[in-house]
């Protein structure tokens, strides 16, 4: 691919998007620049974005065998920072400053991020052409997701600049000047690499890079919330849920199953360190677990349970979090979750002396996007050199592609740490990538719904709510990681985090239209209060304790505009069954009246509540209202909700005085 006469890389692209086009990325200055490096006859071809693996299951970049790699295990881990804050970049500068000097202390190469300033398009033709391609290619099942829930529009409303692949000459050029690609990220135009103080001063004069910064990291410490301890055998005749009745029961799941959503067709990716699947949990007869893709993104393959060379019980988090949503053992174990489909990603190294990096969960979530996934959970976090300023939805790259992911129609669930609660409004303890903007933060309460001591508090930089939802994250029944048949109890938000992307999914089963920006609507207006406002002014407890049935049957009603007396007004209504009738109803003061029309009736809480009109909900579940008000209500305080009859379901209470 490369010339030893030339500084040059060239590469013919029209196979992926139509015609010739010869895209290079060249040296700056050449000749005393050029060196030539052959990788290593041991260095696998990556995968590709998009090449069908034998399972026919898509890998989203390239991954290396066995590069020493980690992510945060939250039940067992708090952060701790090594550098301060992120140094800023010189306004001329391509190399972060952080770079050298780990190079300095390491005396060996150093993973980093080569973000390169373009995708070697030059022209808006190309990149419409390279669009159709992808969508000509692109996995069916994450095409239809996205057709469903995708909040960004590019030119045909599904794919953007971002999923189109990173420019070949890019990558060979990079590889030229000596680095060594880990992961290559579509969504962040960059990869991961490992490079040396040499292969910097290459790197730095490719006029196709714009910025050259480490790989986030920090340091796993061996001090749980809570660690596993054996549960006794559950009596013999516990009913359906067994153990962890208590724990569904808690943020109101059983009712939601009991309606028929149980996470059927839906598909859920777990990013965690390995997965143990000979449980019993995950092998009752007729239902065992359904695995539709997964891959280990540390060692490069595609076993994600243990395998030689891991350390000591790298599959127990892994295990312990996949079970809370997936085992199914009737009169003994139910999972949030138990009918859904998984994509599992092994994307943690827990060897002690391994330092935790975030590129393979970036690597991970991708992978769960391109195969389908409709939600994806994480009890990993990072901070090193992030401090909790540059917590803003912005700054981590776990937190970037979290917010893509989100804007793609993934519904993501993500742990905020065990890091504490102080009371304090100013302070915070949250990790990335919580603070990205539609990721659904989870905390943790107790038996008795009271927040946990170890549950970190927010809120972000920039002043957004986190943690948002709170689920059972002390004592929490898992299934046990180091044998086929007991249950254990333990604890951390990476175990109520599970719970709740249970619960997502099941509201997913049910409701298959809601985007993101729906699910969390609904999830945030029905949560339960466990002392604090919603939501928590000192940001610990964020909306409340979750209520998934509450959620499945609450519409939410958007406000008055403008809100005047003697006009038009307008209400947009969401969250709705497509086809049915919703019902304004309306009143002058508090009450509880339920309404006939379904069985067992609808309950709003207005006192002799009168009905306005009906709207018809539209296949995306919504409807609008058009209201003339008298001007003779000028003054008055009005109560207001929506009923949808067919299905027994009201809306929020809305207050307004003209």
């Amino acid at each position: 691919m490369f010339s030893t006469k030339s500084p040059w890389a060239t590469v013919t692209a029209s196979d992926r998007y139509g015609g010739d086009r010869v895209a290079s990325c060249p040296f700056s200055s050449v000749l005393e620049q050029l060196k030539v490096r052959s990788q290593p006859l041991d260095s696998p071809p990556p995968f590709t974005l998009g090449e069908p693996l034998p399972t026919s299951k898509y890998l989203p970049m390239a991954v290396s065998p066995k590069t020493p790699n980690s992510l945060l295990l939250i039940y067992v881990a708090s952060l701790i920072t090594s550098s301060g804050a992120a140094q800023p970049l010189p306004a001329d500068g391509v190399i972060h400053p952080d770079v050298h000097r780990r190079l300095s202390e390491s005396n060996a190469p150093v993973k980093v991020w080569l973000s390169f300033r373009d995708k070697g398009l030059s022209s808006p033709v190309e990149v419409q052409d390279g669009l159709r391609k992808l969508e000509q290619t692109y996995p069916a099942r994450a095409t239809w997701r996205r057709s469903l829930r995708r909040a960004t529009s590019g030119p045909d409303g599904l794919f953007d600049v971002r999923d189109l692949p990173l420019e070949e000459s890019y990558l060979a050029a990079v590889q030229e000047a000596g680095a060594e690609i880990v992961i290559e990220s579509t969504w962040l135009n960059a990869v991961s690499a490992l490079v040396d103080a040499d292969d910097l001063v290459l790197l730095e004069d490719l006029e196709c890079l714009e910025t050259i910064r480490l790989v986030g990291r920090g340091v796993r410490l061996n001090q749980p919330a809570s660690p596993p301890s054996l549960l006794p055998s559950p009596p013999t005749a516990a009913g359906f849920y067994g153990q962890t009745e208590s724990q569904l029961a808690q943020i109101d799941l059983p009712d939601l199953h009991t309606a028929g959503h149980t996470g059927s067709g839906v598909v859920i990716g777990v990013l965690d360190s390995g997965f143990r699947l000979d449980h019993d949990v995950f092998n009752f007869p007729g239902h065992s677990i359904q695995v539709l893709a997964q891959f280990d993104f540390v060692n490069g393959d595609g076993v994600v349970g243990e395998e030689p060379g891991d350390f000591p019980g790298q599959h127990d988090h892994g295990t312990m979090v996949l079970s809370t949503i997936a085992g199914y053992l009737p009169d003994t174990f139910i999972g949030a979750a138990y009918d859904a489909s998984f994509i599992l990603c092994k994307t943690e190294d827990i060897a002690s002396e391994t330092q935790v990096e975030e590129d393979f969960y970036v690597a991970g979530l991708q992978f769960i996007e391109l195969n389908g996934g409709d939600v994806a959970t994480s009890s990993l976090g990072y901070i090193d050199w992030y401090t909790q300023a540059n917590l803003n939805g912005l700054s981590a790259v776990t937190t970037k592609a979290v917010n893509i992911a989100t804007q793609n129609g993934v519904h993501c669930c993500t742990a905020v740490g065990n890091s504490g609660n102080d009371g304090d409004p100013f302070t915070s303890h949250l990790i990335a990538p919580s603070d990205a903007f539609d990721v659904i933060a989870c905390g943790a309460v107790d038996s008795s719904a009271t927040l946990a001591g170890f549950s970190s508090d927010g809120s972000t930089s920039d002043g957004r709510t986190k943690p948002e939802v709170l689920a059972w994250g002390v004592s929490t029944v898992a299934a046990s990681p180091s044998d086929t048949t007991n249950l254990v109890a333990v604890s951390g938000t990476s175990l109520s985090t599970p719970l709740v992307a249970g619960a997502v999914a099941c509201l997913t089963d049910s409701n298959p239209t809601w985007s993101v920006s729906a699910m969390r609507k609904q999830l945030f207006a029905t949560a339960s209060s466990i002392g604090a406002p919603k939501p928590d002014p000192l940001f610990a407890e964020g909306y409340g304790l979750l209520q998934a049935n509450k959620a499945n049957q609450h519409l939410d009603l958007g406000p008055m505009e403008p809100g005047l007396s003697g006009v038009l007004n307008t209400f947009h209504v969401t969250g709705a069954t497509p086809g049915s009738f919703v019902y304004l109803v309306f009143g002058f003061g508090p009450g509880a009246v339920t309404l006939p029309g379904c069985a067992p009736g609808v309950q709003v809480d207005i006192n002799a509540p009168n009905l306005y009109g009906a709207g018809l909900v539209n296949g995306a579940g919504e409807a609008d209202f058009s209201i003339p008000v008298p001007p003779g209500l000028g003054g008055l305080t009005i109560w207001i909700q929506l009923a949808e009859l067919s299905t027994c379901r009201p809306s929020e209470l809305l207050t307004l005085t003209f």
